[in-house]
């Protein structure tokens, strides 16, 4: 069990306010963003309990496999798939395509993602690297 000081909910909360328009973030990713993978609950927990969903846009959280959350605190499934489709991202059947709409916000990590790839880039880790740059993965 994580201790209570090392998660810090309104460290999450203005984490939040970083995922571009357009763009959604898993519950993993958003703890990987925290500093520790296994955090993935309690984001969702903290989540579940953010004091303001229009400052803290907790509607563009979605699981790994891009589905909505089932218990959207302000309003459910639904309030949370229309509020994706006002930012032009597309919802089929509860779930949101990760490749196309998921946010990763830090290049290392963007950079492993995609290593398997760089085999079919002639432009290699490099030019992976200037293309994700141009997309707004930050360094």
């Amino acid at each position: 069990m994580m201790p209570r000081s090392m998660f810090c909910a309104e460290r999450l909360y203005e984490l939040l306010t970083a995922i571009p328009r357009g763009k959604v973030v898993t519950y993993g990713t958003l703890a990987e963003m925290m500093g520790n993978r296994g955090y993935a609950r309690a984001v969702g927990n903290a989540l579940h309990k953010n004091p303001d969903g229009e400052k803290y846009p907790c509607y563009k959280v979605v699981n790994a496999k891009g589905e909505l959350a089932q218990a959207f605190v302000f309003g459910g499934i639904e309030e949370q798939a229309r509020r994706l489709a006002a930012e032009g991202i597309e919802v089929k059947n509860g779930r949101v395509d990760l490749k196309k709409y998921g946010y990763i916000n830090d290049m290392d990590y963007a950079l492993s993602y995609i290593e398997d790839r760089l085999k079919l880039n002639p432009k290699g880790r490099y030019g992976l690297k200037m293309e994700l740059r141009q997309k707004g993965v930050n360094d």
